[in-house]
């Protein structure tokens, strides 16, 4: 595993629960983000302003995306 790939990982997981407990997010992840990077892929219910103050959109030169995708349930 590339060394990058694995500071995503530890960024995300010193993260993701105090994320998670922010109100309208529904999922945080790894993919790709809108520049082409891999980085950190916050997902909310709804567009945010207070989400956006909260959350930065880079870490350690990692960048953190926040995007709109709805509310996520799992399938039947």
């Amino acid at each position: 595993m590339s060394d990058q790939l694995e500071k995503i990982i530890q960024i995300k997981r010193q993260n993701e629960k105090k994320w998670l407990g922010m109100k309208n997010v529904v999922g945080v992840g790894i993919g790709l983000t809108s520049g082409g990077d891999f980085g950190i892929i916050v997902s909310t219910k709804e567009e945010s302003v207070k989400l956006r103050k909260r959350i930065p959109s880079e870490i350690d030169r990692i960048p953190v995306e926040i995007k709109v995708t709805g509310e996520i349930r799992a399938l039947d």
